[in-house]
């Protein structure tokens, strides 16, 4: 991770919501839906927040937020600048700590998985063809759950299908 310069400006990042937008910044739900209604760009189709838009559009438009009755001081602003500071370093120190995992590795993982599980049961009718031919139906039902059963739990032991190297 690169270190900041020391007079870098610190992005807040995006929130998912509007409620989770308000706790990170400390700015009430009446601000953000007066912001959203007066056509605020922080708020994205999905539902996100892009902080460092919204609190730039906040301190652009105080006359707006006074219009309509909502006081955001210029100390609260301060506070606010302040929390999220703290909230990124928070954010890094647990980067570093290895607490989060990349979305990198996470979409390997998962991509892997997937992987794995389509090759092992796309094998399955082709590996139990042969013992199925010339039963009755029940029994082939039967053969056919326990090679399933079987596969499955392989899955769920070794999700992404490697094997321990010998010693």
């Amino acid at each position: 991770m690169p270190k900041l310069k020391k007079h870098a400006v610190r992005r807040l990042g995006v929130a998912v919501s509007m409620k989770a937008a308000s706790a990170m910044t400390g700015l009430s739900a009446e601000v953000l839906t007066l912001a959203k209604a007066s056509g605020c760009q922080a708020f994205k189709e999905r539902g996100s927040v892009n902080l460092d838009e919204l609190l730039e559009w906040v301190a652009a438009n105080s006359s707006k937020m006074e219009g309509a009755g909502v006081i955001v001081e210029r100390k609260s602003e301060e506070l606010l600048r302040l929390r999220a500071d703290r909230l990124t370093r928070e954010f890094r120190l647990a980067v570093l700590r290895k607490e989060y995992v990349p979305a990198v590795d996470v979409e390997t993982s998962v991509a892997e998985m997937i992987g794995n599980a389509k090759k092992k049961l796309l094998s399955g009718p082709s590996a139990i063809a042969p013992q199925i031919v010339g039963v009755s139906v029940p029994e082939a039902e039967t053969m056919l759950k326990e090679w399933l059963r079987e596969a499955l739990s392989q899955l769920h032991q070794n999700p992404l299908g490697k094997t321990e190297a010998a010693t």
